[in-house]
């Protein structure tokens, strides 16, 4: 013990710094234990340091919980099979004249999407991911987008599955289709969807005089009415009336 004491006055620096870093240690739990618990440690009994640590045990869980599910999901869509998908907007359309788009999706890698289609664009053909149920949108600002069937449908083991939509140019220009496709995915505790990259299919639409006048007679009517048929109607009653 004298020869502990001697040391320690003898290396007096080391020893407060020793000290400095116990107490800064120990700062550093009490405020722990005041922000967990409203306690300073040294006053916690044994349950408040029990419900510490279950909750401290409860949050490893939680990480756990959500590692796995990342784990599962991605072993679940790597598994995913590899399809074909066909997609066959126009490059150019006439503005106000509606045109068919078709999607065409197949389990088979070597069947023929193209046959018997209805829509005049070429037809595109890509590989990706499929699943049992999918799902197709066509979206586009300047496009009126009618579809003929259900977003939603089951992926046959045979042939094709396919989604048609009538669309009708509503502005001229350069405008852009969204090609929209997603994945439902089972999982043991549930089911997730997936959205593959959106397609962006940029289309011409051509200047169509015909449907520009109809267009301009439907929004102006009255004032076309009033400036320009009531004063002729008005002029020939007067003409005709003498």
């Amino acid at each position: 013990m004298r020869i502990f004491f001697t040391w320690i006055i003898s290396n007096w620096s080391i020893s407060l710094l020793i000290g400095s870093i116990a107490m800064l240690i120990v700062a550093g739990v009490a405020l722990w234990a005041i922000r967990q618990g409203k306690y300073c440690c040294c006053c916690m009994t044994q349950e408040e340091f029990s419900i510490i640590f279950d909750q401290i045990r409860r949050n490893i869980s939680i990480d756990r919980e959500k590692t796995s599910y990342r784990e599962v999901y991605q072993n679940e869509l790597s598994k995913l099979p590899i399809g074909r998908i066909l997609f066959n907007p126009p490059n150019t359309m006439k503005l106000g004249i509606s045109e068919r788009v078709e999607v065409r999706i197949s389990r088979e890698l070597y069947l023929n999407l193209r046959s018997n289609l209805k829509g005049s664009g070429f037809p595109q053909i890509e590989e990706l991911k499929i699943s049992e149920l999918m799902k197709v949108r066509l979206s586009g600002d300047d496009f009126q987008i009618v579809p003929l069937n259900e977003a939603e449908q089951i992926l046959g083991e045979k042939g094709f599955t396919e989604w048609v939509w009538d669309v009708v140019p509503l502005n001229r220009g350069r405008k852009v289709l969204h090609l929209h496709v997603t994945l439902r995915i089972r999982l043991p505790f549930g089911e997730e969807k997936k959205d593959h990259p959106v397609l962006d299919k940029e289309i011409y639409v051509q200047i169509n005089p015909i449907y520009s006048s109809k267009l301009f007679v439907v929004k102006y009517w009255q004032w076309i009415a009033s400036t320009l048929i009531l004063p002729l109607a008005a002029w020939a009653w007067t003409v005709y009336s003498k």
